[in-house]
């Protein structure tokens, strides 16, 4: 996987294919179903998880901070149970609006949280705030993808369009995979 993304990024395309290929015809990785899965507690090492940055709450320096650092400014004790919300990573509007009508990974994007009755609209990404798994402050067990195999796939099809100098059959198979799980119609 990585090799591939290496090749990608000297614009080697062939090789790039051929390392994506491997991963892809190895069959140790596959997409989950459905999307919203990957970010579900205790779907660490999924068959989707190629890389993976893996936090252990409850081990003093071992819990992962992505929740206080996604959930907005001002949504502690809302969006997570306690400690501060840094509010990194904010999804801006032309992010938000850029999803294609029916795509379920828009739904990662939270517009607001609701706060002694009152709607706060601060987009912030849902994955890795609303399954806080652990002992709370800077304590989750929610861990980081690195690298998915949506990635790879999506990386070999555009490595085939490279090749072919232009969209071909193959590349369409490998982006109506991600295409499809996410809701969407073939291209």
């Amino acid at each position: 996987s990585l090799l591939g993304i290496v090749y990608m990024t000297q614009k080697k395309y062939e090789d790039a294919a051929t390392a994506f290929k491997k991963v892809i015809d190895g069959k140790v990785y596959s997409l989950l179903p459905v999307y919203a899965d990957l970010y579900k507690a205790g779907m660490q090492g999924n068959k989707e998880a190629i890389w993976q940055a893996q936090y252990k709450s409850g081990t003093a320096g071992l819990g992962s901070n992505l929740p206080n650092h996604f959930a907005p400014v001002g949504s502690d004790g809302v969006t997570i149970p306690t400690g501060g919300a840094y509010g990194f990573n904010q999804p801006t509007d032309d992010i938000a609006n850029a999803y294609t009508a029916g795509d379920v990974r828009r739904h990662n994007i939270a517009d607001g949280y609701t706060k002694d009755g009152a709607f706060v609209a601060a987009k912030y990404i849902r994955g890795y705030v609303d399954r806080e798994t652990g002992g709370g402050y800077l304590d989750s067990g929610a861990d980081w993808y690195v690298l998915r195999y949506a990635d790879i796939l999506l990386l070999y099809a555009e490595a085939l369009n490279e090749v072919g100098k232009g969209p071909n059959g193959d590349a369409y198979l490998y982006l109506n995979l991600v295409r499809k799980r996410a809701g969407l119609g073939d291209l």
